[in-house]
């Protein structure tokens, strides 16, 4: 009897060890061996450290497939990514475009087109045009034209003491049809100050249009 309780006793020994044994093959738990494909779990961080050149860690994966993967949106302090959404960190600069007039070409105008080369899109734009009119009095306007009828950032010009200034301010939309500055006096001609008169053209990436509600009666 006592040889049969000890020979189960061992048996039950065994089958233990066995069962540990496996457990321990799926399952890294702290201070363990880091196992591939199974479920590692730590009680602490878990640091990866190289001491020679290259880094730390190096993810490879399938074609297609996110080499990495988490379970937090928490900021994650210094990481350093050259893409987010496929975007490198220059496209994600907003970046203005200042242009300029040539310093010859546009003396004694009466009208002038600027083609900027914009690509399709929206744009904040801010430009400003000044000049020295002929006769005194006479009033330089200026809008952004295309094929449709309808111009956008319009101004008539404000003239004082022989000289005359243009300037607008607002979104330009180059989605359906491209739009160039067109600046003309319909009573004089123009000397334009260049160095004065310039646009600043920065890309939009999106926009929101709010009515706003009708004046209370």
């Amino acid at each position: 009897m006592t040889s049969t309780r000890t020979h189960t006793i061992r048996l039950l020994g065994v089958a233990a060890l066995v069962t540990v044994g496996l457990n321990a093959a799926a399952y890294g738990a702290t201070g363990g061996t880091f196992l591939l494909g199974k479920d590692n779990v730590a009680g602490q961080t878990t640091k990866l450290r190289n001491t020679g050149d290259g880094a730390a860690l190096s993810l490879r994966t399938q074609t297609g497939e996110p080499p990495l993967a988490v379970t937090s949106g928490a900021k994650v302090v210094k990481l350093n990514a050259d893409r987010v959404d496929g975007l490198s960190a220059a496209d994600l600069q907003t970046r203005a475009t200042v242009f300029k007039l040539p310093n010859t070409g546009y003396s004694g105008v009466s009208s002038f087109d600027l083609d900027l080369g914009l690509a399709p899109g929206l744009y904040h734009v801010d430009y400003t045009m000044l000049a020295d009119m002929t006769p005194n009095g006479s009033q330089l306007n200026c809008s952004f034209v295309g094929d449709s009828p309808y111009a956008q950032l319009i101004d008539y010009g404000s003239t004082f003491n022989g000289f005359s200034v243009a300037a607008g301010s607002g979104v330009l939309d180059t989605r359906t049809e491209d739009r160039v500055l067109r600046c003309f006096s319909d009573d004089g001609q123009a000397d334009m100050y260049v160095e004065q008169s310039q646009i600043a053209v920065t890309p939009i990436d999106g926009l929101t249009t709010t009515v706003l509600p009708a004046p209370a009666p």
